[in-house]
C-alpha cells in the first residue's frame, strides 16, 4: 500500500513539474518590443509612445543616452520630445546644437534646454531636452546607422553600436511603420 502511494506521489510530482515547465517556456522565435517602448492610450488624443533610452558611444568611452516621447493619432500633427543624457568625463552644461542623422537624412536642432547635472564615480551626467518634428523622427528611423553630434566648446560625435542598431530596426517595424507620412 505504501509503495503504491509513493508511486502515485512520484507520478503526480513528475506531471506537475512537466506541466509547469511547459507553460513557462516561451517560443524562442517570439520577440517582444515592449522592452523598447511603452504605449499609453489617451482617448481622443491618440496614443502616447515612450521609447526607452538608446545608448550611443564615442571613441573616448563617453556616451549619450536618448529617450523619446511623442503622441500620434491617424496623422502627424505634433512634435517629438527628445530627452538625452550626456555621460562625459568633463562637465558639459551648455550645448549649441544637436544633430542626429543616418546615411540619407539628418536633423539639427539648436533649441536645447538644460535640465540638470550630477556626478557619478567616473562621469558627469548632464540631462538636456529638445523637440523635433515627428516626421523628421520617422525619417531618422528609416535607417539604423545613426550618427549623433553635439557642439559645446568642441564637437562630440557618437556612433551607433550594433545592439542599438538592431533596436532602431525593431522600433521602425513596431512603431514608425504605423505612422502615416502626411502632415496637416
Amino acid at each position: 500500500m505504501k509503495k503504491i502511494r509513493l508511486t502515485r506521489l512520484f507520478y503526480f510530482l513528475l506531471l506537475t513539474v512537466i506541466l509547469t515547465s511547459c507553460f513557462s517556456v516561451r517560443p524562442a522565435a517570439v520577440k517582444t518590443n515592449k522592452k523598447l517602448f511603452e504605449t499609453f492610450f489617451l482617448g481622443d488624443q491618440g496614443t502616447q509612445y515612450f521609447i526607452k533610452p538608446l545608448s550611443f558611444k564615442d571613441n573616448s568611452n563617453n556616451y549619450l543616452e536618448m529617450d523619446i516621447t511623442f503622441r500620434y493619432l491617424n496623422k502627424i500633427q505634433d512634435s517629438a520630445t527628445i530627452n538625452f543624457s550626456i555621460y562625459n568625463k568633463a562637465l558639459i552644461q551648455a550645448i549649441d546644437s544637436l544633430s542626429i542623422g543616418n546615411h540619407s537624412y539628418s536633423v539639427t536642432t539648436k533649441e536645447i534646454k538644460y535640465l540638470f547635472s550630477e556626478r557619478s564615480k567616473n562621469f558627469y551626467k548632464t540631462r538636456f531636452s529638445t523637440k523635433i518634428s515627428l516626421l523628421d523622427l520617422k525619417h531618422l528611423f528609416s535607417y539604423s546607422d545613426w550618427k549623433i553630434s553635439h557642439y559645446a566648446a568642441q564637437e562630440f560625435n557618437y556612433n551607433t553600436p550594433s545592439s542599438v542598431s538592431k533596436k532602431i530596426d525593431r522600433l521602425k517595424f513596431g512603431v514608425f511603420d504605423l505612422i502615416k507620412d502626411q502632415e496637416l
